[in-house]
């Protein structure tokens, strides 16, 4: 560690509910590194808040939400909607009064049923107080087919939520959300439409 300019933790699971977290993050500032996390947004405790508001680094954290509504929230991520922005808006906060450079994203994977609420989101990211929106294309792995039922009693069905099944509503989107990014002056990571050969442009 005190060889790398930055440490990223992040996976499968939700990082901040690892046992190691605390001891990680300490390791982290003790060498000074920038510090990336990845969360869902579900756990904010008053110790999380001070181990992040205290780190003596640079910070970035990225909160993956992928839904403007409660009820989108409920059937991709089959969870509390409210609970979590409460507690990104508490994270963002107290993150406001760091010494130590911050930045903050939304995240967000585009899907077929989600399209409708890409703009929505941006102005949520806004209102929470973040300083950028990350949007990333369902990947479309070959072979990856499969079906499951979701909390709210539906369905997802992997293949169907591909956005190349609706090219023109997709890059009719995304255009509508690049000029929500220069409304609102945030900076947005957005996907190329489909089709174009540049896969990902910023804008700011």
């Amino acid at each position: 560690m005190p060889r790398c300019s930055g440490v990223s933790f992040h996976g499968i699971s939700e990082f901040f509910i690892d046992s190691d977290f605390f001891r990680l993050v300490q390791l982290s500032g003790q060498h000074g590194v920038r510090l990336l996390l990845n969360t869902n947004g579900s756990v904010c405790t008053p110790k999380h808040i001070e181990c992040l508001t205290s780190y003596p680094a640079r910070l970035q954290i990225n909160f993956s939400v992928d839904a403007a509504t409660p009820e989108t929230f409920a059937r991709i991520r089959g969870w509390d909607f409210w609970r979590v922005l409460r507690n990104v808006r508490s994270y963002m906060q107290a993150l406001a009064s760091r010494e130590h450079s911050t930045w903050s994203t939304l995240s967000y994977v585009i899907l077929r049923s989600n399209l409708h609420e890409m703009v929505p989101f941006m102005y949520l990211a806004s209102a929470l107080g973040v300083n950028g929106v990350n949007f990333y294309r369902l990947h479309e792995y070959e072979g990856l087919d499969y079906t499951i039922p979701t909390k709210d009693g539906g369905t997802f069905d992997y293949r169907d939520e591909y956005v190349t099944n609706v090219p023109s509503e997709y890059n009719r989107q995304i255009d509508n959300v690049r000029k929500a990014a220069e409304i609102l002056g945030l900076t947005a990571a957005i996907p190329a439409e489909v089709g174009l050969p540049n896969e990902e442009s910023a804008v700011r």
